[in-house]
């Protein structure tokens, strides 16, 4: 209920003085100091203990903004501060906080909410990476609330913060903007619906953010069991149709719990890895086995949403593919409308190919076809108006015309277009107001920002559709009767831009996004001055945003360079030859990967001859190439210590069962969640780990860099995605024990201070055991051993802690 002053009163006077004295009257005397006023007070229960209730450990204060606080932060409702005084960081607060705004959703601003602690600073990253709401966390102290004051402590936070970088796909509704009727039609489609879907649009215009958008709301009506299956993560590890449709029973079984308690399962749940079954061929018919008992036990549908679906049908088994679909549409045609499929990707040639290798194409007419094209103008205020108002950036009439032509309504665009402004204008500390001329002054910098964008828009047509990619050139380059002519030929591909946005729907064609329009002519222009192929960039070349100041290394598949862009500091990994919308889906899954011990990928970009270009963190050291010789050579501390950091890494990469069985012990997972639970299931492995491929950073320790980039991105090879020597010699499955044998011959390399070119694997144990005792060499020997014995980076970390001499 609203409460009033004597209420209030009574409220702060209630304060347990013996555990919690006058903490509640700070923050209400504080809140009196601000620009809101305290409508509601929320005490815990029935979320808290009786012990919590007595002592007053947590509350929530519903938080009305006066017209200053609504000008400085864009706020239409209430605001909630959840204030808790337990001394360190505690879940339920999250997990209570989260409650109360979901109860209260239409009367509490989604924009923000405000967590009031006495947590220590080192501690409030644990609380980020733990918070699974659905607006900004502005989480303060209450000795900072004393000292500072509500209002500047939210214009500092929500003034400094950019809202509108989100790394990756947007999970959160607060960061989705758009296309509500098409999901509102694609949630139709599915829960009563007969038509499977394929959603194909160009990439980062938001692709994986509707699906997640589309399973959130699935999954909140009750009505269908999602499923989640990412390609870029199962394809990049094994491309057997095999391991796909494996991965796909996982991904079934983990979507409820009312699944997981079905009996009779063959496949689904039953197999760690994909390596743990005895006969893989028998997949395809546990498969079917088991889609039939969940279908014939439940009334339930089953939705599996597929994201980046080309993968598969780029994998080199073609006839896989083709059986993968014949199996699922068998099973929905023995239980029509049971098995629902939302395929999405960049392109539709998979549904549109009547015919593979003289064979029917399964997919060709079986999908609904739904093209991802740009935001409508409305949408593209709201993204801008919703997010900059928090910010302190208010965009007038003429400032979002002026960022609809620019960007086109792609979501991407209009994102680096706000990042752009936010720090064009940092530092403030009020509102600043943005027309268009504010905005064109920005030009230059905004066209550097969007250049890897750009470039990452256009690569698949570039490198897979062709056609495509010329007729937009020609639009570009004002060609216009050409262009006309050979849409006569190709009308189905001139279709096809005007579908993903990049052409408009006018009778003169234009591209429809003139940081597109301008990008093409300056790529035009590179390429007409440049005198011969030169292996090498100069100081002062280009990289989007990126200037080259200096060659790091060259090599016979890639140059790697030191760029920089502002105060930013990066290494660029320029390869010769492969495609850039390869590169990108693999730097996709890497950039995902955060661990000091492994190399932070940026983002991925066409340097000016065309060759695709990585872009990632720049480290100060030495690889460990240069420690494997006797002067060198670590001492037997230093070798204990960098391995057992190597192998934290490799921990934080591999697949993680235990964590991926505790997530499927909720009865549903969010879209968060079953990301989580993905990359925990099936990992990442690096393949082609060696001395040369971990750098020493003094202050931070060994850091794995080159994840075979080149090889992922379908760059020419002299080897099979490894370096010769430092695979096991038996066949195996690109799995965990690949890299730990690596670990073992490198760490062999390492402790003798040799190579393995030099002498035989029994060689480099015998010098090491005399340089450094039996320790070393039992320690090397687990890692070699990981091959046979199934042990993973856990165990053996934990084992090398163990024989470490001294710990």
């Amino acid at each position: 209920m609203t409460i009033d002053a004597r209420d209030l009163r009574r409220f702060v006077l209630q304060d347990d003085p013996e555990h919690g004295k006058g903490r509640r009257g700070e923050v209400v005397e504080a809140i009196s100091r601000s620009s809101f006023s305290i409508e509601y007070v929320h005490v815990p229960f029935p979320y808290a203990t009786p012990a919590e209730l007595r002592i007053g450990d947590t509350f929530g204060l519903f938080l009305k903004p006066n017209q200053s606080a609504k000008r400085l932060f864009g706020l239409d409702r209430e605001v909630l501060l959840w204030c808790s005084t337990y001394g360190r960081f505690q879940a339920k607060d999250i997990d209570v906080l989260f409650k109360v705004m979901e109860e209260n959703g239409t009367r509490l601003s989604r924009q923000f909410a405000i967590l009031v602690t006495r947590y220590e600073r080192d501690e409030r990253n644990v609380l980020e990476s733990e918070a699974d709401l659905d607006s900004s966390l502005v989480h303060i102290s209450l000795q900072e609330l004393r000292a500072n004051g509500l209002d500047a402590l939210l214009t500092r936070h929500l003034y400094s913060r950019d809202l509108f970088d989100v790394s990756g796909a947007a999970v959160l509704a607060a960061d989705f903007f758009g296309r509500r009727d098409l999901i509102d039609r694609l949630v139709s489609e599915v829960e009563v619906g007969t038509n499977q879907i394929g959603v194909f649009g160009l990439r980062k215009v938001g692709k994986t953010s509707l699906l997640n958008r589309l399973g959130e709301r699935l999954r909140n009506s009750g009505k269908v069991a999602v499923a989640r299956l990412d390609l870029q993560w199962s394809t990049s590890i094994n491309g057997r149709p095999e391991y796909t449709l494996w991965a796909m029973g996982e991904s079934i079984y983990a979507s409820h719990r009312a699944i997981r308690s079905m009996g009779d399962f063959r496949l689904f749940g039953k197999f760690d890895t994909f390596s743990d079954i005895p006969s893989p061929d028998s997949t395809w018919e546990w498969f079917a086995h088991d889609v039939m008992v969940i279908l014939s036990k439940s009334r339930r549908r089953v939705c599996i949403l597929i994201d980046e679906i080309e993968r598969m049908f780029e994998a080199a088994e073609e006839r896989g593919f083709i059986r993968f679909w014949r199996l699922l549409r068998g099973l929905d045609q023995q239980q029509p409308g049971r098995l629902r499929f939302v395929l999405g990707g960049t392109s539709p040639q998979c549904a549109e190919l009547g015919l593979i290798n003289n064979e029917d194409n399964p997919l060709f007419n079986y999908l609904q076809l739904e093209y991802l094209g740009p935001l409508q103008n409305e949408d593209t205020g709201r993204l801008l108006r919703t997010l900059g108002s928090s910010m302190g950036l208010d965009f007038d009439n003429s400032s979002l015309i002026w960022a609809r032509s620019q960007c086109g309504g792609h979501p991407a665009l209009l994102r680096a277009l706000g990042s752009t402004v936010h720090d064009a204008y940092a530092g403030r500390v009020a509102p600043v107001l943005l027309n268009d001329a504010s905005l064109a002054r920005l030009e230059p910098t905004l066209a550097r920002r969007t250049a890897p964008i750009l470039d990452q828009m256009v690569a698949a047509l570039e490198d897979q559709y062709r056609t495509e990619f010329d007729l937009l050139e020609l639009v570009a380059s004002g060609q216009l009767f050409q262009y006309r002519e050979y849409v006569e030929i190709f009308p189905g591909e001139s279709e096809r831009l005007r579908h993903y946005g990049l052409i408009g729907a006018g009778d003169t064609p234009v591209i429809a996004i003139q940081q597109l329009h301008a990008h093409l002519i300056r790529r035009k222009e590179l390429q007409s001055i440049r005198i011969a192929p030169s292996r090498l960039l100069s100081s002062g070349s280009e990289l989007g945003p990126w200037r080259v100041e200096s060659c790091l290394a060259s090599g016979g598949y890639a140059d790697v360079y030191k760029v920089r862009a502002g105060d930013s500091v990066a290494a660029a990994k320029v390869l010769r030859g492969g495609h850039l919308s390869a590169l990108q889906r693999e730097v996709d899954a890497l950039s995902a990967l955060s661990h000091s011990g492994i190399v932070r990928f940026m983002d991925s970009l066409r340097a000016s001859d065309g060759e695709p270009c990585l872009i990632m963190e720049f480290l100060e050291g030495k690889d460990a190439s240069k420690y494997c010789m006797p002067a060198s050579a670590p001492s037997t501390r230093d070798w204990f210590r960098w391995i057992a950091e190597v192998l934290s890494a490799l921990e934080s990469m591999h697949p993680r069962i235990d964590y991926a069985r505790k997530l499927e012990s909720r009865e549903s997972m969010s879209s968060t969640e079953f990301e989580e639970w993905g990359r925990a299931r099936h990992g990442q492995i690096h393949r082609d780990i060696k001395p040369e491929n971990i750098m020493i950073v003094p202050g931070r320790g060994p850091v794995l860099i080159d994840f075979n980039i080149a090889v992922l991105a379908g760059a020419p090879v002299l080897t099979s995605s490894s370096t010769a020597g430092y695979l096991p010699s038996l066949p195996v499955e690109w799995s965990p024990a690949c890299d730990l044998y690596a670990l073992g011959v490198t760490s062999l390399e390492l402790a003798a201070g040799t190579r393995l070119s030099t002498c035989s694997l029994d060689e480099l144990v015998e010098i090491a055991r005399a340089r450094h005792g039996d320790a070393v060499g039992d320690a090397a020997g687990l890692l070699l051993a990981s091959p046979g014995s199934g042990a993973g980076a856990a165990a053996i970390r934990r084992e090398f802690l163990r024989l470490q001499p001294g710990r």
